[in-house]
């Protein structure tokens, strides 16, 4: 008997030894030893309301419409006007690539340093919960829900589409799904990210993807669904 408790406290021993030497040494991400919560700055009533009243409201701009008669026997195409008009089209396209493509070579020559780009590094801004029921009515603005589906089914912000980020982020079919859901999008979108709330993480996971992908206007919910949900007097 006391041969085996021995045998047990040798393997926990050697794997919490081996455990703390893979954190410390070898993972990508190291966990820290004490948990110490992410900082973001919180926005302002006013900052959100320029930010919002900035943004292009995509959903109800519509292009323009022509409408042709097909029926009318005076309609007729000069085949070679618009031959010519596509390759005027074609020559300016070239011109205005090789402009571009001179005015970035030059800008790289005069940079004697590497400086980031303006997104680079950038934390999302914190809103709390009045500031999401305002959000909420917007329809500019999208919420996502980084938890896994069955949590997200069992109750969620009324709106918000469901992006598993731990899945995403182990699974390659899984994240060229979320691509094809989020690279559409307008990249001056307003986008809340929420997870579980407290020490849930996902959240400010979720926003380092969005902003890694070009989207400005990134916010996150920390006190996440269990804060709303007892805000809202939900079970």
């Amino acid at each position: 008997m006391n041969t085996t408790i021995k045998e047990i406290l040798i393997i926990v021993t050697v794997s919490i030894f081996l455990a703390l030497l893979f954190n410390w040494k070898y993972a990508v991400k190291p966990l820290p030893w004490v948990y110490q919560p992410i900082i973001v700055d919180s926005v302002s009533n006013e900052s959100l309301n320029n930010l919002l009243n900035s943004t292009v409201d995509t959903t109800q701009k519509q292009l323009p419409t022509t409408v042709i008669d097909t029926t009318s026997k005076n309609l007729q195409v000069d085949s070679t006007k618009i031959k010519q008009q596509a390759r005027l089209d074609s020559i300016k396209k070239a011109k205005q690539l090789i402009a571009d493509s001179l005015k970035k070579a030059n800008a790289q020559t005069t940079t004697t340093t590497s400086e980031p780009t303006a997104d680079a590094g950038k934390l999302p801004m914190a809103v709390n919960y009045e500031q999401v029921q305002k959000l909420m009515n917007n329809p500019n603005v999208l919420f996502i829900d980084a938890r896994k589906p069955d949590e997200h089914n069992k109750g969620n912000i009324k709106g918000s589409i469901n992006i598993d980020i731990q899945e995403i982020q182990g699974d390659p079919a899984a994240r060229g799904r979320a691509m094809q859901t989020l690279f559409p999008l307008p990249k001056d979108k307003p986008i809340v990210a929420y997870c579980g709330g407290g020490a849930c993480e996902l959240s400010h996971e979720m926003c380092d993807l969005l902003i890694s992908i070009g989207f400005k206007k990134v916010f996150i919910y920390l006190g996440g669904w269990n804060e709303f949900k007892e805000k809202q007097g939900l079970k």
